[in-house]
């Protein structure tokens, strides 16, 4: 092969250019007058061959795969020879080769393509219908250009890969970023412009700082290229600022890439958006921690602060206070203005409270109406003290409500730490016990917490112990008290009356009755009352009285409970073969101030069932007589407080006067509580009263001294209550 025809070859391709691989083939082939001449790249893993360009003087041919096994190329790819030559008997050696036999082939010269590090990349492959022609000048020509093909196909090698990895680089999730030793912005990828709002072109070549990587804290560069220095690598969180001012938190992974001499070339950071998952930890923490309508601290919170306000004290040696506030009356302002109204104040209330506080106070919303405080630092009570007082004067300042001028005050309760207790709980309850003491003595005022209280507590969870376990032994007995009734003399009028006797001691109904409405053992207590008032019932049918009637006291709590005890006192009645009319609830008449509770349901179906409904201790509550005849009301119990100064004083009598006028004009019964000497009977009488109740006529009485009272009376034969 003349210089001349190599010279041609070389000015008819140019490297670089894509049509470069199309040229050299072509020129090749016609050079070597071969049926075909093409160069293809290998896979070594897959042992498998693709052409990127194909010439045949004959013909048009496309672009082909085609497997290495069994053919000659497999021979050139892994033989490492810088030709290979099968001259006039190729198919004799690869005689499973498909392709040779099919364009029938009989010669075959190709020669490896490789890179750099001396690895395969490719092969330069002539085919030949004949023999070769000019086998040496064939042979030399193809070791002349399978350098510059191969450093050409490297280059294409090289572009497609990075075509590939800029593919990749470009669809991937996660951000990447790409700085040059001086923190200068060499790449991004579209991930990274998403989450920043700048494009490509205004990122590049920009300093850190100038894009807000790292938003306002220009000191964790310095934590960053510290961290770089020494373990090679960085992980945080970055508070980030867009490009249109909005922040946004990213999770960082910061390494370098270094040269073969060991310097760095580049910083990459990889940077997953959590800004979402943030914002949702924010959300779930607020919600777990702070109260929705206020915006305050809730329970687990003030606990988490009071908890780190003891450990804090008891390292420095200092006091504080926590104080519980209850706002007075509540409830009715929900039950007169509505719950919405209810919250609005609550909203109120905690943005004065929070007026009213020092910088270092805490306050929380404990839950309903209830507000706790921790009151940090103080040096000695007084300190306490002027914030208290604070707290109560911004509470006296009135509230506007649905146009309503509203005045609030609050209950508020103290407990010192550590004189008072020495954990959380102690002090919260020893708060909560000293709020209570304030409602007690009249509401409207802060109490601190005293020993006293203490032991109150104490003896109140004693006797609630104990009556639990009387009510489940069924050890609370029940005495009779009769009532004169002048209207019908022939009836056996009696009031159930409760008693209990705890250790050789009687406790009082005035103290058991309301720890068993506070600790919810009221239901369970009175229906153990009704079944020993049915047994007596019962008895008194055997000694030979039918004509009773039993008058029993309901607990106002139950009968705001849900579910209907009608039935149930029913048939516990029943149960004893006695008929409900023969019995008399009695209520107090604070429950008829407001159906706020659903008792006015519960009367009904009361009498729907055949009961009479008593009022009790009638002039200490919230109605008045006219209101009784909404309801189905059958007799009024004057309270015994009235009974008293009859006689002594003409205001008093001039109300039991009214009562009686007013329940006669509404055609209710009424009786007069209290009732212990002749005046008091005289008084009445001359008013016009008809039934009374009281220790002149008979004292609480057990049903044997009962049997005997009413055998004096005549109304029984026998006493024998065993019988």
């Amino acid at each position: 092969m003349s210089q001349h025809t190599v010279k041609d070859i070389l000015q008819s391709v140019s490297p670089g250019d894509q049509e470069f691989f199309p040229s050299i083939v072509k020129a090749l082939a016609h050079a070597l007058n071969a049926d075909m001449v093409f160069i293809a790249r290998i896979d070594n893993e897959e042992n498998k061959s693709e052409t990127l360009s194909v010439y045949s003087p004959s013909s048009d041919v496309d672009n082909f795969e085609y497997d290495l096994e069994n053919t000659p190329c497999c021979q050139v790819a892994s033989s490492g020879n810088l030709v290979c030559t099968y001259n006039g008997d190729v198919q004799r050696h690869f005689p499973d080769d498909e392709m040779l036999v099919d364009m029938g082939i009989n010669s075959y010269l190709g020669t490896p393509l490789k890179n750099a590090d001396n690895e395969v990349i490719g092969i330069l492959v002539a085919l030949f219908s004949g023999g070769i022609p000019d086998l040496k000048q064939s042979e030399l020509m193809f070791n002349l250009f399978s350098g510059l093909v191969s450093r050409e196909l490297v280059v294409v090698e090289n572009m497609r890969q990075l075509s590939v990895a800029n593919q990749v680089f470009s669809s991937l999730d996660e951000a990447i970023v790409i700085f040059d030793p001086d923190m200068k912005i060499r790449l991004v990828n579209r991930a990274y412009e998403r989450i920043s709002g700048f494009d490509h072109d205004e990122l590049i070549n920009k300093d850190i700082h100038s894009t807000e990587f790292l938003g306002r804290n220009k000191q964790l560069l310095y934590t960053i290229t510290e961290s770089m220095e020494t373990v090679g690598s960085w992980v945080g969180e970055i508070n980030g600022r867009r490009k249109d001012g909005v922040y946004y938190t990213v999770q960082v992974q910061i390494t370098t890439s270094k040269n073969s001499r060991g310097y760095i070339e580049n910083y990459i950071a990889v940077l997953s958006d959590i800004t979402s998952k943030k914002h949702a930890e924010k959300t779930i923490h607020l919600q777990a921690n702070y109260d929705s309508l206020t915006g305050l601290p809730n329970r687990q919170l003030f606990n988490d602060r009071l908890d780190q306000a003891i450990r804090l004290s008891k390292r420095k040696n200092k006091k504080f206070a926590v104080v519980f506030m209850d706002i007075d009356m509540f409830k009715s302002i929900n039950d007169s203005l509505g719950h919405s109204w209810g919250d609005v104040l609550l909203a109120e209330v905690s943005f004065r409270l929070k007026r009213a506080l020092r910088a270092s106070d805490t306050i929380a919303r404990f839950g309903g109406d209830e507000f706790t405080f921790i009151i940090d630092p103080i040096e000695k009570v007084a300190d306490a003290i002027v914030v208290l007082d604070q707290i109560v004067k911004t509470m006296h300042e009135p509230f506007t409500l649905q146009s309503n001028r509203v005045f609030v005050t609050s209950s508020l309760g103290v407990a010192l730490y550590p004189d008072d207790g020495l954990d959380r709980e102690q002090l919260i309850a020893h708060a909560d016990q000293a709020m209570y003491s304030a409602k007690n003595l009249g509401r409207d005022q802060y109490q601190f917490f005293t020993s006293d209280m203490h032991r109150a507590v104490e003896e109140k969870l004693a006797i609630k112990n104990a009556l639990q376990e009387a009510i489940i032994n069924r050890d609370v007995d029940v005495c009779f008290q009769w009532i004169k009734n002048e209207n019908c003399p022939e009836q056996i009028k009696l009031e159930v009356l409760a008693r209990w006797k705890h250790e050789s001691e009687h406790i009082s109904p005035d103290v058991f009755i309301p720890v068993a409405e506070e600790f919810n053992l009221i239901s369970d207590l009175d229906d153990v009352i009704l079944e020993k008032a049915c047994f007596a019932g019962f008895q008194l049918q055997q000694l030979g009285i039918d004509n009773f009637m039993l008058c029993t006291n309901r607990s106002p709590i139950e009968l705001a409970k849900r579910g209907n005890p009608v039935q149930r006192w029913r048939k516990i009645i029943e149960s004893y073969g006695l008929r409900v009319e023969q019995f008399n609830i009695e209520v107090t008449e604070n429950i008829l101030a407001k159906d706020s509770d659903g008792h006015f349901d519960v009367l009904y179906q009361l009498a729907d069932a055949g009961f009479s409904i008593s009022i009790d201790d009638f002039g200490t509550g919230y109605c008045s007589l006219g209101y009784l005849n909404k309801f189905p009301i059958d007799t009024i119990k004057i309270d015994k407080s009235f009974i008293d100064e009859l006689g002594k004083s003409d205001q008093q009598s001039a109300i039991v006067d009214a009562i009686m006028a007013m329940a006669n004009a509404l055609n209710k019964q009424v009786v007069a509580e209290g009732v212990e000497c002749q005046q008091q009977y005289d008084s009445l009488k001359r008013l016009g009263c008809k039934q009374y109740q009281g220790y002149m006529f008979s004292k609480p009485l057990n049903f044997e001294q009962l049997a005997s009272f009413l055998a004096d009376q005549n109304r029984i034969v026998s006493v024998d209550v065993n019988r």
